[in-house]
């Protein structure tokens, strides 16, 4: 969400993440038109649905049975996410007009998903073809984000704490770290402030950082 805010510059989107406000419950209170502390549980769980949804091409009959509420509420849901997050489904609308233009889309960085199915005469190929278009950018996007954090951090290390810390996996957008505890509170800041800077948005990506003696027990 906070990449889709950055490449779409919706407004609303940016708003809520440049005053670090739960999203969800940002996008609830707005979909609702009901004011946060009166947002229950479940209307958040289906805002944030709706908003994953969105970016996966998810559609009023998928978003339905996924937030398990009638055909006609998810209609209404969609109608007030479009009104309120306008700039964002003009953007994804974009995406797939490129997609069809161009036979490919493609991330911040440049990286290219062809997509040749995009002018499929089947119409379910082609739903698909359009769904990872409109997913690509985000997603892909994302993942470039963090190879380029790793690359950084790499380098880094190499440089600053050679033997002293090991870069142990990657786990979607977060990276384990095996550190020595004398340099854990020196090291623990200047990794976040690397990863935090690894792409150029309109809103921060924002690093948390959990320690603890085994992956299990990491805390913050």
């Amino acid at each position: 969400m906070r990449i889709a805010a950055g490449l779409s510059a919706d407004e609303n989107l940016r708003e809520a993440f440049l005053v670090g406000e739960d999203i969800h419950l940002a996008t609830a209170g707005r979909v609702f038109r009901t004011a946060p502390e009166k947002i229950t549980v479940e209307m958040r769980r289906q805002a944030k649905i709706l908003n994953f949804g969105i970016l996966y091409g998810m559609g009023v009959n998928s978003f339905a049975r996924e937030a398990k509420i009638s055909r006609e509420e998810a209609e209404v849901f969609y109608q007030e996410y479009f009104k309120n997050f306008s700039q964002l489904v003009q953007y994804l609308d974009g995406i797939k007009k490129q997609a069809e233009e161009t036979g490919y889309v493609q991330t911040l960085f440049g990286r290219k998903r062809r997509l040749p199915e995009i002018h499929s005469s089947i119409a379910s190929k082609r739903a698909e073809a359009e769904r990872m278009a409109v997913n690509h950018p985000i997603q892909g996007t994302a993942s470039d984000i963090i190879k380029i954090a790793m690359i950084e951090i790499s380098d880094f290390l190499k440089e600053n704490y050679p033997g002293g810390i090991s870069l142990v996996l990657q786990i979607h957008d977060e990276l384990l770290f095996e550190v020595n505890d004398n340099i854990m509170e020196e090291a623990a800041p200047r990794l976040k402030k690397i990863m935090a800077g690894a792409a150029d948005l309109s809103v921060p990506l924002v690093v948390n950082v959990s320690k603890g003696g085994n992956f299990r027990d990491l805390k913050p």
